[in-house]
């Protein structure tokens, strides 16, 4: 059966580790880690192992116990978890753990700590100068950002935007580049659009915006700017967050189409212009009620593409649900119309074929 027992308000890690188990790019890279144990990841290979190798519906109080620990109160037993929160915290963690194990560390070059010049003035006029500029300041900020390591897990989940700022005064436009790692993105639904579409979040979360909040140019003192968000590099699993919840934990239930694929086009993923990266769906991370809260109505389960042939899973005949203990197949036909209209899905995971 491949189900997890609820441990208390423990829906949420359940859902988590189904998603992780059922995308097979992060289930080897789990299982061919060699990892002590007694580690986080330790515990999480066993489970995966147990429920993908072995067939096995589990408790899973050992890596309950061991996760609750590793947070350090920021999240408590017995209390619901925001998904989206716990994949970062998750995510964080496995990478650190694997950082330690000498032969999936890469010692990358390190470089001068000096700052990197981008000069704006070179996009068009020298755009080969302009791109390495850009180039050699990604790989200073990779190396900043992961202490100068990598691995097959940090290559399969990190992606890294580029925000460049740009100063409204004719007179200036100073520009800056800052390159910033991410491990979801975070989407907002519009309140003027009926049912709109992942993808238009998507091109609604990376336009350019003009801004007044308080900024000052470094060179000008002037207080307006151009912030536009661009990807520089994809993951291999892309992990979406549909912004569903206040500060009051109310939960905006409008309804979203969810696209079946989505393939960024040449000239959007900036640090290979020439290159086309299509994503296809593999996993749902569901929430149910109105608040986040559990004691208010809150629960979570995951619906999963259990398909493990990539060239396979654009057909849907292998979407099951995960809820806790109990597990169910999903029709095709029940799975189509989910996509069209939906208000519960909170995390959606896609994958490169």
């Amino acid at each position: 059966m491949q189900g997890l027992q609820n441990l208390g308000s423990t829906c949420a890690v359940n859902s988590l580790i189904q998603i992780i188990c059922r995308e097979p790019k992060l289930r080897n890279t789990i299982l061919e880690t060699n990892i002590n144990e007694d580690t986080l990841l330790g515990n999480l290979k066993e489970i995966v192992h147990l429920m993908h190798n072995e067939n096995k519906s589990l408790v899973p109080g050992k890596f309950i116990g061991k996760l609750f620990k590793s947070m350090d109160g920021i999240f408590r037993m017995g209390e619901q978890m925001d998904i989206g929160e716990l994949w970062m915290f998750l995510f964080d963690k496995i990478t650190n753990e694997i950082h330690q194990i000498p032969h999936l560390t890469f010692n990358l070059e390190s470089m001068n700590n000096e700052e990197i010049i981008v000069d704006e003035k070179l996009r068009y006029a020298d755009e080969e100068t302009y791109n390495k500029q850009l180039q050699a300041k990604y790989e200073y900020m990779f190396r900043k950002f992961n202490e100068n390591k990598s691995s097959r897990w940090l290559e399969s989940c990190q992606g890294f935007y580029i925000n460049t700022i740009k100063c409204t005064n004719e007179d200036c436009k100073h520009t800056t580049h800052n390159f910033e790692p991410f491990t979801s993105f975070l989407l907002d639904i519009p309140e003027d659009a009926t049912c709109p579409t992942i993808t238009s979040m998507l091109r609604a979360y990376l336009k350019e915006e003009t801004v007044n909040d308080g900024w000052k140019c470094e060179k000008c003192g002037h207080n307006t700017y151009k912030k536009d968000v661009k990807i520089w590099k994809l993951p291999d699993v892309l992990f979406l967050i549909i912004k569903r919840f206040g500060n009051d934990g109310m939960k905006n239930t409008r309804d979203i189409q969810i696209n079946k694929n989505i393939c960024f086009k040449k000239g959007t993923i900036l640090h290979n212009k020439n290159m086309e990266k299509t994503y296809i769906i593999s996993s749902f991370g569901m929430h149910y009620g109105q608040m986040i809260n559990f004691h208010n109505g809150g629960h979570y389960c995951a619906i999963c593409n259990i398909e493990n042939d990539m060239t396979k899973r654009k057909d849907y005949d292998s979407m099951v649900l995960y809820d806790d203990i109990n597990i169910s197949q999903i029709p095709k036909d029940n799975f189509m119309k989910f996509l069209e209209k939906n208000k519960d899905a909170y995390m959606i995971v896609y994958s490169t074929a």
